[in-house]
C-alpha cells in the first residue's frame, strides 16, 4: 500500500487562535531558546497578540501539516528587514519540519529589492541555527547570538 504523502498549509492567524499562540509561547523549550525566557502572563499575551495581528508590519502564520497545526512564523517588517521568529509545537519537534516550517512562511513573502531577512538565535540553539542555515542564510556570532542574514 502507498503512503500518502504529507499536506502542509500555511494561513494568516486570525483572533481565534490565540489560545495556541499562548501554549506554543510558554512550551518550556520555547522560553529557553527565547531572548526574554519568562513565561508570559495571559495578559502581556493578549496585548501582544492583538496589536501583532492588527499591525499592517507584522505577518503571523499558523503552518498545519496534514490538517494539524504545527507551528508557527512571524515576519515582522523594520525599516528595510524583515526579522524572522518561529516556533514548532512540542508534538511535532525532532522530524526536521523547520525547514519545511520556515521556508512555507518565506514563501509568503513579496519579492522586494534591498529587503533583507533577518533571523537571531541564541548559539545553543543548535536546531534553530540548522534550519537557518539549510535555507541560505549567512550567519555571524557575536555576544553568544547568531545573527542570520539573507536578501531576497
Amino acid at each position: 500500500m502507498k503512503k500518502k504523502k504529507d499536506t502542509f498549509s500555511c494561513k494568516r492567524a486570525e483572533k481565534k487562535d490565540i489560545n495556541i499562540f499562548f501554549e506554543w509561547a510558554n512550551d518550556s523549550e520555547v522560553r529557553k531558546s527565547a531572548f526574554k525566557t519568562h513565561k508570559i502572563s495571559w495578559s502581556e499575551h493578549k496585548n501582544w497578540y492583538y496589536k501583532k495581528i492588527q499591525s499592517k508590519k507584522v505577518s503571523l502564520f499558523i503552518i498545519k501539516k496534514n490538517k494539524i497545526s504545527i507551528g508557527q512564523v512571524r515576519l515582522e517588517k523594520k525599516k528595510n528587514f524583515i526579522n524572522i521568529s518561529y516556533s514548532l509545537s512540542k508534538k511535532f519537534r525532532g522530524f526536521g519540519l523547520g525547514k519545511k516550517l520556515l521556508s512555507i512562511a518565506l514563501k509568503k513573502i513579496k519579492k522586494k529589492t534591498n529587503i533583507v531577512l533577518v533571523g537571531k538565535v541564541k548559539k545553543k540553539n543548535i536546531k534553530s541555527v540548522n534550519v537557518f542555515k539549510s535555507l541560505g542564510f549567512k550567519g555571524i556570532i557575536k555576544n553568544k547570538v547568531y545573527y542570520f542574514k539573507k536578501n531576497i
